[in-house]
C-alpha cells in the first residue's frame, strides 16, 4: 500500500511541475508586467505547497528504500508525461 501510495504522489507532483511548465512557462514575455508578476507569484506559491507537500510525506514513506523509490518516481514521471501528453492532445494514438 505505501508503494501505491508513494507512486500516486509522485504522479500528481510530477503533473503538476509539468502543467506548470506547460501552461506558465510560454505566457511569460514582459518580466514586470502585472500579469507577469501575478504568474510569478501563482507559480512559486504553487512550487513552495509541493515542496512542503512531500516534506510532510518523507516521515511516513521513509521505510521504503531507495532503489524502489527512484523506480517508482521514473515510472510516476514518465506516467505522468504520457497523461499529460494525452489530456493535452500533444500526444496522439
Amino acid at each position: 500500500m505505501r508503494y501505491l501510495k508513494f507512486f500516486a504522489y509522485q504522479f500528481l507532483l510530477f503533473n503538476a511541475l509539468i502543467a506548470l511548465n506547460f501552461y506558465f512557462d510560454e505566457s511569460i514575455h514582459k518580466p514586470f508586467s502585472l500579469i507577469g508578476i501575478l504568474k510569478t507569484l501563482i507559480t512559486i506559491l504553487l512550487a513552495m505547497s509541493a515542496f512542503g507537500w512531500m516534506d510532510k510525506l518523507k516521515n511516513r514513506l521513509e521505510s521504503i528504500r531507495l532503489r524502489n523509490k527512484l523506480l517508482l518516481s521514473f515510472l510516476a514521471f514518465v506516467s505522468a508525461f504520457f497523461f499529460f501528453g494525452l489530456l493535452t492532445g500533444e500526444i496522439m494514438f
